[in-house]
């Protein structure tokens, strides 16, 4: 029989251990709250911390939630200015570790190594990660974390979108905003950043294949066409405009077929290229895109292939060189896009081009942000064989693994499928 003294005693144990796990809970979650605090009153003042973080920048006020970490950017000229707040949070009892990348090392090409990112913490409080973004030509870049050891502060950034990948962004002008009494920054036009974020990966094109590749073969050879001509600026502006167009509408564009095929074997555009490949996704089109290239002065719509929902296809003008911009259809596991030739009766003719489905990254071409398949290399072996990194002297469309003919347009859909315009 349990008697009155030994129930209180058990009331007791249980009531102190509830309080005893509360207090802890609430004694770490003060310490995260007093870190990040502690960190801002020292920095806030002194350089821009942008919050970069998706999570963050949709709920700010939660900067300080439950997250084992918080991440900031850092504009690279302040690097100097947060070297001065790094000491003074190592007076504050913080420990600040300096990470470098040799991705970095590359892209600067000096001997002086500039660090890629800081982590900042202490024994029990939230990991503050600061991500440094570096004015890359006309892009914000930002560098991979090299594997290293799994350390417990390691482990507290696993889920961090700045860890593993490098990320690249449109160049972004940022405000102030406020957590708390402290003052942070964020990009001026938040929707569109969030909008970029997934797609934000960056894949460096590899130069030992293009350096392989100028070694073997001359591009320019057998043309006038120098890679700093008219010709080639005039590619540029017009794939720029069409990112710009499609970017603004937020709408998804990305390099395609044989203009992939330039920026992956050799860092470029195809000097000697009679025209230019851009993809979309039909699940995104409307006809305000249409309406973007309709008289536009860069890139001007000449002509629309195809239906909304069955192998739509626009065709562009830039001076003399034509750009073309599929739009791709999805299924359970595909892409596929759909084209058209004009047969020996003066008809259409249409093909099929299917890719396994892919996700989209970022990279650099000439200097510019754009979209392309992470998965790349998997699809230009598709289009151009697994050798696709040695240009075919005699290659073909249809020459293709994924390609097949489709047959021609049913007569009474002639008059839909190709609107011409001025």
């Amino acid at each position: 029989m349990i008697t009155r003294k030994q129930t209180i005693t058990k009331l007791v144990l249980f009531f102190g251990t509830v309080f005893l796990v509360l207090f802890c809970w609430n004694w770490k979650t003060d310490n995260q709250e007093n870190s990040l605090k502690v960190f801002l009153d020292v920095c806030s003042q002194s350089v821009q911390l942008i919050t970069v973080n998706p999570a963050d920048l949709v709920n700010l006020h939660n900067l300080n939630g439950k997250e084992l970490f918080t991440t900031f950017g850092l504009f690279a000229e302040e690097i100097h200015s947060f070297d001065i707040c790094v000491e003074r949070l190592r007076m504050r009892r913080f420990n600040v570790d300096l990470v470098h990348s040799n991705e970095l090392d590359n892209y600067q090409k000096k001997t002086k190594r500039s660090p890629c990112q800081y982590i900042a913490y202490q024994s029990e409080g939230k990991v503050i990660q600061v991500v440094i973004l570096f004015i890359r030509d006309n892009f914000v870049w930002i560098p991979a974390v090299p594997q290293g050891e799994e350390t417990q502060i390691w482990v507290k950034l696993k889920q961090s979108h700045f860890r593993t990948h490098a990320r690249a962004f449109d160049k972004f002008d940022v405000n102030e905003d406020y957590w708390n009494e402290y003052s942070i920054y964020v990009p001026s036009d938040t929707t569109h950043y969030l909008w970029q974020f997934p797609e934000s990966k960056f894949i460096e094109c590899d130069s030992k294949t293009a350096e392989n590749f100028f070694q073997k073969h001359d591009p320019y050879r057998d043309t006038n066409v120098d890679p700093n001509s008219r010709k080639m600026n005039g590619m540029m502006k017009g794939l720029l405009e069409v990112k710009s167009r499609m970017s603004g509408m937020m709408k998804h564009s990305f390099l395609a077929c044989g203009t992939l095929l330039g920026w992956a074997r050799q860092c470029g555009l195809i000097a000697f290229t009679t025209d230019i490949d851009f993809g979309g996704f039909a699940k995104q089109y409307s006809e305000e895109v249409q309406n973007a290239f309709l008289g536009n002065r860069i890139a001007r719509l000449k002509s629309r292939l195809g239906l909304t929902n069955d192998s739509l296809e626009l065709r562009m003008k830039l001076g003399k060189m034509d750009l073309d911009l599929f739009m791709l259809y999805e299924t359970e596991t595909t892409y596929w896009l759909g084209g058209h030739i004009l047969d020996e009766n003066n008809q259409w003719k249409r093909y099929r081009v299917t890719y396994p489905k892919f996700t989209l990254c970022s990279c650099s071409l000439g200097g510019h942000r754009f979209n392309l398949p992470c998965e790349y290399s998997k699809l230009l072996a598709l289009e151009y064989g697994k050798d696709w990194y040695n240009p075919k002297k005699n290659w073909h469309l249809g020459d293709q693994l994924n390609f097949e003919w489709i047959g021609h347009w049913p007569k009474e859909l002639e008059s839909k499928i190709n609107k011409i315009y001025p």
